[in-house]
Order: C-alpha cells, then structure tokens, then sequence
C-alpha cells in the first residue's frame, strides 16, 4: 500500500509555550523503512501528560504532539519492517501497541549501555511533523519506537487501562529486587501506578500488600487487584496510618514502601513506614518544585535504600502486554477505564485525571464528539 492513500486526519496539538491544546488537520502519515503507519483505536491518558498540562514538566518547547499509550491497526509497513520488537512476524491488518513516550534516540551513551535511560529523549514529538503520538487519528511510528503484536482476545482497553503504569511497575520490581516470603509492601496511592505496584507485587510471596489511597472506591478496586488490606489517607492521620502498617507488621514496618502518590509529602511518611533494611522506591514524585522538610537520619538508623524509578527497557512493554494476556481472568483490567472521550475531547479528559474523577481516561479517535 501507498503512503499516498493514507490520510492524516486529526492531532491534538499542545502548545508548550502557551499551555493551550487544539485539535487540527495532521500531517501526511509517512512509513519510513524500517517504521509503520497504524491507525489509533484506543490511547490511555497517563498522569504525566496532567504534569505537561499545568506547566510542571518541561521537556519540549514549541507545538508537540502526545499520549504515549497507544493501541491500533497497522495500515503500512515501511521497507525491511518484517517484525515487532518481540520478533514476532507483522503484517498490514495486525493489532499493535506501543510506546512512544520511551522513544530513545539510539545514539546516546545511555541508550549504548542500560537501554533505558537516554539522555536525549524523542518525546514529546513536534506536530508538524508525522509521529507516533496517541491522540491522533493515524500515527507514524519510527524504527525507534518500541512496539508489540496484539495477538487473542484480549481487548484494547484491557491493554490501556494500565498503559505506561504496568511497565511502570515492572521495571520497580526489577529495580528493587526480589521481594523474600512473608515480608510487607506498602504502596502508597490508588491511582493506576499504585494499583498496578500493588498488582505486580501480590504476586510475589509477599504475606502483605497494603495501599495507602482513596477515595474508598478506588481502594476496593486496590483489593481487587492483589491488595491484602487498604488504609483510607481521607479518614487517618499519618500517626494512624503508621500505627496500622505496625499492628500488619508484628510492630516491625513494612520490607518495600513503592510511593506511588505524587505528592511530595508522601517522601517522609513513606520513610516512617519501613523497617530496618527496607527498600523505598519512587515511582510518582515525577515532576514539581515543592518541597517539604525532611529527616535523613532515619534512612542511617534503619539501613534503608532509597531508590528512584523512572524509565524502561523496551522489553518491559512486552511484559506488560503478556502480563494482561495471562492475567485478564484473575484482574478485571477493563474496570479501570472509568472515561471514555473522542478525539475532540482531550482537554476534558485531561482534566478529568487532574481532578481525580477518573481513575483511568482513554481516547477513542474515531469517536467524533457532537
């Protein structure tokens, strides 16, 4: 098929200067070698895409396109592109997710080493030009942009509903390392990336996973997706709450808190939850300048690490795609998608995750608003 005969329909175009979002005529789709053309069915709206919203995470300037969690149909293939990043085989017609938002630039000394942690980003995209962001009608992806073959029933949204947070939450585990039986995690927060922190981890032979959120419809989902017990942050106090995490301990604190809050008072209560030698990672104080006041010397006393977690191998994506495939009977994937927009409706899908209405939002393109 020819380029020619694709059109580009919509983007949604943010500003990074003014902080205004539109939504226009997209490029001409362009299927480079080695590189596909899709057409959108579902895109996830992540917190980091709020964080961009508000000014709080700057990292373009300009007209950018984004949503980096992105399931569609493969409308092109480029020259010499015969397989997904899993090595499975790909034809026109196939359903893929991928990630645009860990597009490397394949150059930089940390994409030669770790693979992960690139100094030099392709994220977000400049809207003039064709790309792989989500909140369009047809994406171009670029031989850099990890992407995987959709194969059995599961279903788009099924995919979507954890989007960047389950790749979130494995590579954390990787980062943390092995959780031992019998000990405790505490995630703190029941957004997506807490919920999924939660999932990953009751499956480990941890006797505990306890999450720390609310409001309380979201903890019950928590419980359904691997928490053990729920402490509700509107109805306690920091001093009840550390009280609790003691009374499921045996007195002891929790083996692995993982912040999954995004807010910086979290930090301090997160490090009274550990015990000694316990392992606290940061997996949502993604942007920001606030601060708030801290004692190190507990870290000392306690022995405890403190590890960030932010990025993730290519491979991390196919994990959490094969996770939901195996999974989709025990976890009711779908259940997290609470708001549903057309491409029209980005900005209120926005700011729907911003003011905590929705757990999770997707965009359908195809979906034209009235």
């Amino acid at each position: 098929m020819s380029s020619t005969a694709i059109a580009g329909g919509k983007q949604a175009v943010f500003d990074m200067d003014s902080l205004t979002l539109t939504v226009e005529e997209a490029p001409h789709p362009v299927a480079v070698p080695g590189g596909l053309i899709a057409r959108v069915t579902l895109a996830g709206v992540c917190g980091s895409d709020v964080h961009r919203l508000v000014g709080h995470v700057k990292d373009a300037v300009g007209r950018v396109s984004f949503g980096h969690e992105a399931v569609g149909v493969i409308e092109e293939l480029g020259d010499g592109l015969t397989s997904d990043w899993g090595g499975l085989p790909i034809s026109v017609g196939d359903r893929v997710v991928w990630y645009a938002g860990s597009t490397p630039c394949g150059k930089c000394r940390g994409c030669r080493t770790t693979g992960e942690a690139c100094d030099d980003r392709q994220w977000p995209s400049p809207s003039e030009e064709p790309n792989a962001a989500g909140y369009r009608d047809v994406a171009s992806l670029s031989p850099l942009v990890p992407f995987f073959r959709v194969d059995g029933p599961v279903t788009d949204e099924e995919i979507v509903a954890f989007g960047c947070a389950l790749p979130t939450a494995i590579s954390g585990q990787r980062r943390l390392g092995q959780i031992e039986p019998g000990q405790t995690v505490v995630v703190q927060g029941a957004g997506p990336v807490g919920i999924a922190a939660a999932m990953v981890a009751s499956l480990s032979p941890a006797r505990n996973v306890i999450v720390i959120g609310a409001p309380a419809h979201r903890l019950e989902l928590a419980r359904e997706f691997g928490a053990t017990s729920t402490i509700n942050l509107d109805e306690t106090t920091p001093e009840e709450r550390l009280a609790r995490v003691l009374e499921l301990t045996d007195g002891r604190g929790a083996d692995v808190v993982i912040e999954a809050a995004g807010v910086p008072e979290a930090f301090p209560e997160g490090v009274s939850l550990l015990a000694r030698h316990g392992r606290y990672l940061l997996s949502g104080l993604y942007s920001g300048t606030r601060e708030v006041l801290f004692n190190p010397v507990p870290i000392t006393l306690k022995s405890a690490r403190i590890i960030g977690n932010l990025g993730s191998k290519p491979e991390s994506g196919l994990q959490a795609l094969r996770f939901v495939q195996s999974n989709r009977e025990r976890f009711p994937f779908a259940r997290v998608v609470t708001h549903r927009y057309g491409l029209e409706g980005v900005a209120d899908a926005l700011g729907a995750m911003q003011d905590g209405s929705a757990l999770k939002a997707v965009i359908t393109p195809a979906l034209r608003q009235a």
